[in-house]
């Protein structure tokens, strides 16, 4: 957590140091002068742990790549956020099979994974096949 909160001070200190330098300038290397070498590769390149998710309900089957995921990294995501399809919600073996080829390419991507319930509300009751 103190990591967490630690990245997070310094990605909000240096976007408001960036928007105040001088002519405009953005954050590169002539910008950096004078910073820590830490924090201005954590700025221009930060890891996957602080990167966004993509959300994605159900991913198809096309995209439950190692290649596919690979390019949602180059794009600069940190990971995904996903469920199991909602068509014949938790009961599809094809959907449990893609879901889990999605979540092998994040991890051979060295992305992020989170997975969680989302039919019906409140989540955790399986679209209804367990009871509250």
């Amino acid at each position: 957590m103190e990591r967490e909160l630690g990245f997070g001070v310094i990605a909000i200190a240096l976007l408001v140091w960036s928007l105040a330098a001088p002519n405009g300038a953005c954050f590169g290397q002539e910008a950096s002068r004078g910073l820590p070498d830490k924090w201005s590769g954590a700025w221009l390149a930060p890891t996957c742990e602080l990167r966004p998710l993509q959300i994605i309900h159900g991913v198809p089957p096309a995209q439950a790549t190692a290649a596919a995921m690979a390019t949602l990294k180059e794009l600069g995501l940190g990971g995904i956020v996903c469920n199991v399809n909602f068509a014949e919600y938790l009961r599809s073996e094809a959907y449990w099979a893609t879901l889990l080829a999605a979540v092998e390419g994040c991890r051979q991507a060295g992305l992020r994974v989170w997975i969680y319930d989302e039919e019906g509300y409140p989540s955790g009751s399986a679209g209804g096949l367990v009871l509250v």
